[in-house]
């Protein structure tokens, strides 16, 4: 039994340090050579836990990597920036009022929901949930997709009702405003409808879980939204704060947009919850 402790212990009797408080053993130790002399701890205890982090950390980073690979080959992550940058060019060039830009991005908020409707009407081939509190899936009944796809867009519809009465004014803006939403709304209705095409077919080369595509959409939009009203309650509607608003909220908004556009992607090709 010595000769197996003095085998295991070997790299910390030539100075590792202890992997619990990090004491390096030295020659008057008397302690025995499995148990570290400060803290008393068995290495051998300390060494599975030392390596399930090491493994986990392993895991996290190369999920990382995955995902920004993954990122640097979706061409509408591509359109999605540029359809931010182009909205805050026009917001700035016609200085539109920070509520206008917030519209701009309800309204991109539905084109997102119009595209899980579309995609969850498409289905062929799914699973769903034997029961709500599992994770076993089972293929699911051609056509219970349709009945599925509008109760989603009611429930959608109605959320963002509500959400526009913090938004809508009943004055009628400038003319410049008008055409900033409609310039900046198009180029967000084209970034979706070409993410659109993408993911049917993708879709359909899978067996998409038809409870995940419900829930995803919420996923989706929930940080966006969280960040554009933050930015939305840091922003200045003087004319001389309005571009400094502008930004912040555009830079709050784009972040959390892009993200969680990438994380959708990652996890809707993975069809996780389907395993």
């Amino acid at each position: 039994m010595a000769g197996g402790q003095l085998a295991g212990t070997e790299a910390f009797l030539q100075g590792k340090p202890c992997p619990k408080c990090g004491h390096v053993r030295t020659a008057a130790d008397t302690n025995p050579a499995w148990q570290c002399p400060k803290c008393q701890v068995a290495y051998a205890k300390v060494r599975p836990a030392t390596a399930s982090a090491t493994s986990a950390a392993s895991r996290l980073v190369a999920g990382g990597r995955e995902l920004a690979a993954e990122a640097g080959a979706d061409y509408s992550v591509y359109t999605l920036i540029a359809a931010n940058l182009f909205s805050a060019a026009v917001a700035v060039y016609f200085n539109m009022p920070v509520r206008a830009l917030v519209l701009v991005y309800w309204l991109q908020s539905l084109f997102i929901g119009l595209s899980f409707f579309v995609r969850i009407l498409c289905l062929r081939a799914f699973t769903v949930n034997r029961n709500p509190d599992g994770f076993e899936r089972v293929p699911g009944k051609l056509g219970a997709n349709v009945s599925a796809a509008f109760s989603f867009l009611g429930a959608y519809a109605l959320a963002h009702a509500f959400y526009l009465t913090f938004l809508w004014e009943p004055k009628a803006g400038p003319g410049t405003s008008i055409i900033a939403i409609s310039a900046c709304a198009l180029a967000f209705a084209l970034n979706h409808l070409f993410s659109l095409f993408h993911n049917i077919s993708l879709d359909s080369k899978a067996t998409p879980n038809l409870n995940a595509m419900l829930f995803i959409p919420i996923v989706r939009i929930l940080p966006m939204h969280i960040m554009v009203m933050t930015g939305f309650a840091l922003t200045n509607e003087e004319e001389t704060g309005r571009t400094f608003g502008l930004m912040v909220l555009i830079a709050l908004k784009t972040g959390a947009d892009v993200l969680m556009h990438v994380v959708e992607h990652h996890e809707l090709r993975k069809n996780p919850l389907d395993r």
